[in-house]
């Protein structure tokens, strides 16, 4: 989304089948990988109504 919008947006939440715990990892993403039943990426509402800076 970062590269796509040219804005900071980072994830509220990670969950993965088999979470990473890797500090580069949570750093990239900026907030923890926690583990679940099911691999999510959860996004505030606002930052999913930011503009893409290109169509293809």
């Amino acid at each position: 989304m970062r590269k796509t919008t040219k804005e900071a947006i980072f994830p509220l939440k990670i969950t993965m089948t088999s979470p990473v715990n890797d500090e580069q990892v949570i750093n990239f993403f900026g907030c923890k990988i926690e583990s679940g039943k099911s691999n999510t990426i959860t996004f505030a509402k606002k930052d999913l109504q930011v503009n893409f800076i290109s169509y293809n």
